[in-house]
């Protein structure tokens, strides 16, 4: 996880590519497949291996739900 500290700006942790991922998950009642999310937030997120450490940040701290059977992804309100 990259959180705030001496190596890490504030603006290249995970606390703000979760607030990205988060706005746009925010108004999707049936979820998104994880490929389609990586689509929306790849411009603004620097890499596939950053997009998954934020998607393992977020569901550390209960704020997004993997359903495995319908393969999408979802926020917890």
């Amino acid at each position: 996880m990259r959180l705030p500290n001496k190596l890490f700006e504030y603006k290249k942790t995970d606390i703000i590519n979760g607030v990205v991922v988060l706005k746009i998950l925010e108004n999707r009642e049936q979820g998104m497949k994880v490929l389609d999310l990586f689509r929306e937030c790849n411009k603004k997120i620097d890499g596939v291996h950053i997009f998954l450490e934020t998607l393992d940040f977020l569901y550390a701290v209960g704020k997004v739900r993997y359903d495995s059977e319908m393969r999408r992804i979802f926020n917890v309100k």
